[in-house]
């Protein structure tokens, strides 16, 4: 789990129809570049997941833009990583999957 297991989904919530997608950020260890990096292939592996036959089988109720991104940081995020509020998967420009940063 966290910013460098880019196989697992750190944890997924659903309520009112959509569905929060988390990543647990603990901040520590990382050159602030590094943990942006971290971060970004992080962003990349639950995009992959939300068009992934897995997803569509698991969720088949919801669809990548019924989904957000909340990142739980224990550390304070830094400002580039704050200027990051969405995601938009490649070939979907339609597509935006809200960020959202919480202290955890």
């Amino acid at each position: 789990m966290g910013i460098t297991d880019l196989d697992v989904i750190d944890m997924a919530v659903e309520e009112d129809g959509r569905l929060k997608l988390v990543i647990v950020d603990s901040g520590t260890g990382y050159a602030p570049e590094e943990r942006l990096g971290k971060l970004a292939a992080k962003f990349k592996a639950y995009l992959r997941f939300l068009y992934s036959p897995i997803f569509k089988k698991e969720r088949p109720n919801l669809k990548p833009d019924d989904v957000s991104i909340v990142v739980i940081c224990s550390k304070p995020p830094s400002k580039e990583m704050l200027q990051i509020t969405k995601v938009i998967p490649g070939g979907e420009k339609a597509v935006r999957i809200p960020v959202e940063f919480r202290k955890g």
